[in-house]
């Protein structure tokens, strides 16, 4: 067997032995939060179907990314950085560190529920044009792939420098409360959408809305180079 699939099995391996002792009560979590989430879907349903500017658009994807980003620093913190001490006993790169996070990180139950109930509504809420509900969950799953590449490389490298990851935690928190302060009570709606990853997904899915294909494929393209950049730049820190 070829060395990184030896090594990346060893750490998954690692990682399950440390979510066994509570997975019912993690599966119970996954599922609770899935409901929440299309309780919070059908809700933003209503204003996406009043507005015609993108901004709630905008406003969901923001929600839906930083859910996301704060699942996966909370499901590195519990046993991510125990994991990568161990790794550092043996000989293992670090694109093979930062591609145990990633990995670990999508195939946890919490948030495959998210990604999961949050594609399932835009494949309703766009199922009159099956090209546009296809592309809106094509360009939300890219999405949610370029932030997980991000915050776990973030993760990776204050795990290397032994520094506490709840630090990021905190910091991902004030950001998020801050920009939503912004919108809701400041109407300031220009904080989300100068988002570049947040921008090129909401203006993704209108455009496709809209049939301008080429613009689409342009967005697309964007969020891809960025997932790759960050992949890049982020196995020299991890």
């Amino acid at each position: 067997m070829p060395v990184f699939p030896l090594k990346m099995t060893y750490l998954l391996a690692l990682d399950n032995r440390k979510g066994t002792s509570d997975e019912k009560r993690i599966r119970l979590f996954a599922g609770f939060l899935g409901l929440v989430n299309l309780i919070f879907c059908s809700y933003m349903d209503h204003l996406l179907r009043r507005e015609n500017d993108g901004r709630m658009l905008g406003m969901l994807l923001f929600v839906e990314l930083a859910a996301i980003a704060i699942l996966t620093i909370g499901a590195f913190n519990k046993s991510g950085p125990e994991i990568l001490w161990k790794s550092s006993l043996y000989p293992v790169s670090s694109f093979t560190r930062l591609s145990f996070v990633i990995i670990s990180s999508m195939r946890r139950p919490s948030c495959r529920a998210l990604w999961l109930t949050t594609a399932i509504f835009f494949l309703v809420y766009y199922h009159t044009v099956p090209v546009v509900a296809v592309m809106s969950v094509i360009l939300y799953s890219l999405a949610v792939v370029t932030i997980i590449i991000l915050v776990s490389a973030l993760c990776a490298m204050f795990a290397k420098r032994s520094q506490p990851v709840l630090g990021l935690t905190a910091i991902s928190a004030v950001v998020i409360i801050g920009v939503l302060f912004a919108s809701f009570v400041l109407r300031a709606h220009l904080v989300i959408s100068s988002m570049p990853l947040v921008a090129w997904t909401a203006n993704g899915i209108l455009d496709a809305q809209r049939g301008q294909w080429g613009a689409a494929l342009l967005h697309t393209l964007c969020t891809l180079a960025t997932a790759g950049v960050i992949l890049f730049f982020g196995k020299r820190f991890a």
